[in-house]
């Protein structure tokens, strides 16, 4: 399905979206708004001292604000809202404090994601439901290829084993909605190392970097000839979009699991990335230090499902990606460019090399 055909399906929906008020969220709240959608937004409130929360300037129709594992707080909200889709994207993503709150990370990203469901499983109206996971859900024992939606999960931290079972709750209420006869689309997918203007989050390079030029503070980097498959924001949007989208005239109960990865091509390690900071906006001030945690060394996944069967394929190469980021930060830092703006005008890019 084509993109801007995608976008007239949403049109006019009433979608609930999980975790809005997080990076990829706000990216989403954007969007959404550029097109039409009624959107709803459930999620812990943001309270870093950075956030693109707080620097956009977008409405929303209704907000609740709450945990996703509280079922009462998260009934109530379905219940009163009556949603046709659900975006799930709230979820404690960061590795290293899954390993300092193993807890809570569990609670969040596998119970939540039972307690959505089971919003879903309650609430009539809903159609079509997206989870979003994580590339890491797989047994990573460095294979030298790619990983299909077939391969093996596993979950080798407590961040990854949260979403390896959070992909096991899915797939139950699969099998309930099924046995139910519920005329119901639940979507999977798998991405990562998401990239793009407005992460703030800790323990991840991008934002790290961003903060060492902004502060004039020294950032730690563990790994710095890891690779990763580096994506920008608009690219996994995009495909968010498409699986809201695409079982709307189906008549049947669907549930499929989906990778969206970068294009197949040399990926980029962290130290090449800290050069193209340097040659692009600033040199990031930059200490070497042993992790102290595991840490995938290489992880990459095939994204030729999508790509065939929902005709979803990322445009931007390393190089795109990686530019158009730097470029967010440094026009807001920097150049004082209104963040709203920008970012709009970053989707209007993105969508014009899909909508040509």
């Amino acid at each position: 399905m084509k993109l801007d055909l995608a976008e007239q399906v949403l049109k006019g929906k009433k979608i609930l979206v999980t975790g809005h008020t997080g990076f990829t969220g706000s990216w989403v709240r954007v969007w959404f708004n550029s097109i039409g959608v009624e959107m709803i937004g459930l999620s812990l409130e943001n309270r870093d001292q950075f956030s693109m929360r707080k620097l956009l300037n977008v409405s929303i129709d209704q907000e609740y604000i709450g945990d996703i594992a509280d079922e009462n707080f998260v009934f109530g909200v379905f219940e009163n809202v009556k949603p046709d889709f659900v975006l799930h994207l709230a979820a404690q993503p960061i590795v290293s404090i899954g390993y300092t709150d193993p807890f809570n990370t569990l609670k969040s990203n596998t119970q939540g994601t039972a307690v959505i469901l089971e919003a879903c499983n309650r609430t009539s109206s809903v159609s079509n439901i997206v989870c979003i996971t994580t590339d890491k859900v797989y047994k990573n024992r460095e294979p030298g290829r790619r990983f299909l939606e077939s391969d093996e999960l596993e979950g080798g931290d407590p961040y990854a084993s949260s979403k390896s079972a959070a992909e096991h709750v899915i797939a139950a209420y699969a099998q309930v909605f099924k046995q139910q006869g519920r005329k119901i689309s639940l979507q999977v997918a798998r991405g990562g190392n998401i990239v793009g203007g407005g992460d703030y989050a800790q323990d991840r390079i991008i934002p790290d970097l961003v903060r060492s030029i902004i502060g004039n503070t020294t950032v730690q980097v563990r790994q710095p000839n890891s690779t990763r498959p580096w994506q920008h924001v608009t690219s996994l949007i995009h495909g968010y979009l498409v699986l809201l989208a695409h079982q709307e005239n189906s008549q049947d109960y669907n549930h499929e699991v989906w990778n969206f990865g970068p294009l197949p091509q040399k990926q980029l390690t962290v130290a090449e990335i800290i050069e193209m900071f340097g040659s692009k906006w600033k040199q990031p001030r930059i200490e070497y230090s042993i992790g102290k945690f595991h840490e995938a060394f290489s992880l990459d996944i095939d994204s030729g499902k999508a790509a065939h069967l929902l005709q979803w394929k990322p445009r931007w190469d390393n190089e795109q990606v990686l530019s158009n980021t730097i470029d967010w930060y440094k026009s807001v830092h920097e150049l004082g460019e209104n963040p709203t703006k920008f970012t709009e005008a970053q989707i209007l890019k993105y969508r014009s090399t899909h909508n040509e």
